[in-house]
């Protein structure tokens, strides 16, 4: 079987709920490494991209991992620092409200069903995802202005527990 990753799966899930939004969805969220190209050149678009998790610890035999993911609004500028200020700000509150302090029945669709996915409820890759949460980025990162761009951003943290890799993983 091939190595499944499980940080792929949770923002590809981030990108299937923002995609479906009816307020998000103009901006064709994508998931990307970085919300800029190469040689820090931005592009407009809504991006999901990837950013560290952590783990922590348990007496148990299992874990919680945080995975974490940005979401990045990028939009051209018009050099105008009030004109459309107001969409993409709103844009940002509409999903921090996705993802703030969801849990059980409350998780977002795409993630719940990551709960049900039998690559991740068997095997090496089980995992239970407890909840969501989202907290506040840059607002209009200043490197970006240089470029002729607005980006601002949220970080959407998934919970989950998973179980412990142990020796008999290897067998």
């Amino acid at each position: 079987m091939a190595a499944v990753s499980r940080q792929r799966a949770i923002l590809v899930a981030i990108k299937t709920i923002l995609n479906a939004h009816a307020e998000l969805s103009g901006y064709n969220w994508a998931v990307r490494k970085r919300a800029y190209n190469r040689g820090a050149t931005w592009a407009p678009g809504g991006w999901v991209c990837y950013a560290p998790y952590t783990s922590d610890y348990h007496e148990n035999t299992l874990d919680e991992i945080v995975f974490a993911a940005y979401v990045v609004l990028v939009e051209p500028s018009n050099g105008d620092l009030e004109i459309n200020d107001e969409l993409h700000a709103g844009a940002l509150e509409v999903a921090f409200d996705i993802f703030h302090n969801k849990s059980n029945a409350y998780l977002p669709g795409a993630i719940k069903d990551l709960n049900t996915d039998v690559r991740f409820v068997s095997g090496d890759y089980q995992m239970v995802i407890t909840m969501t949460d989202a907290t506040v980025g840059a607002v209009f990162d200043p490197s970006a202005f240089d470029a002729n761009f607005d980006v601002s951003g949220i970080t959407v943290m998934v919970r989950a527990r998973v179980p412990r890799l142990n020796a008999t993983a290897l067998r």
